[in-house]
């Protein structure tokens, strides 16, 4: 499998990244924070998964000194108010429960600085690769939730600013059996079977080689007051 990460990271990295101290809420395994820390003054990236951070240290080049990663969650940040100006999510907010994805933008304002900013990263629910998440877990409602909370940011003026960037992505797989292994690691707990879900009107048709598929998605910055 191959996701076209320079181009995720180049969208990522147009603005509110570049020099700041950043906060990644939801790094998983590592695999933008690298790219991140590249452009970066110093990263702190979290995620519940003491598993995917074990993987991401490993990843971690040796000679990178400013990218620090550490168990936590964007419900409740372990940090002291204001020492960010940047805070991150990378397709993490809408994994927080629905009632806690509003807070989580007030914890994540509580700890930047004045003029900090928040990049929400999330998947566009009509794109190709999440409309196959959807098969299995069905995320609809979770990333209107997160649209609604930014709107909501807004309106209650907690962020000056809002501005969104749509784009899209590919993701690459072999051949089909390399994408059923893909969503068996993904989601181990569902018994895991496409073969038993009619996907040729997501993925047009899966004997192609190599599959290509389209995530669209959303990053959105907001400009905290």
């Amino acid at each position: 499998m191959r996701i076209d990460v320079k181009s995720e990271l180049a969208t990522l990295t147009r603005s509110g990244i570049a020099g700041r101290e950043v906060l990644e809420i939801g790094c998983g395994d590592g695999r933008l924070s690298i790219g991140l820390a590249r452009k970066a003054k110093k990263i702190a990236a979290i995620d519940p998964d003491r598993d995917k951070l074990d993987l991401a240290r490993k990843l971690l080049p040796p000679d990178m000194n400013n990218l620090f990663y550490r168990v936590g969650n964007g419900e409740k940040l372990e940090f002291p108010d204001r020492i960010f100006d940047t805070v991150i999510y990378t397709q993490s907010l809408h994994h927080i429960p629905i009632d806690n994805i509003y807070s989580s933008l007030l914890e994540a304002k509580r700890v930047l600085r004045k003029n900090g900013i928040i990049l929400v990263y999330e998947p566009d629910a009509g794109g190709q690769m999440q409309k196959l998440f959807n098969l299995f877990e069905d995320e609809t409602e979770k990333l209107r939730a997160v649209q609604e909370a930014i709107k909501r940011m807004h309106a209650e003026k907690y962020a000056k600013s809002v501005s969104r960037t749509n784009f899209a992505i590919s993701w690459e797989f072999q051949n089909f059996p390399e994408l059923l292994q893909y969503f068996t690691k993904e989601y181990p707990e569902l018994d895991v079977n496409l073969r038993k879900i009619d996907i040729s009107r997501i993925t047009r048709g899966t004997n192609a080689a190599p599959l290509l598929l389209e995530d669209r998605l959303i990053l959105t910055e907001m400009l905290i007051a």
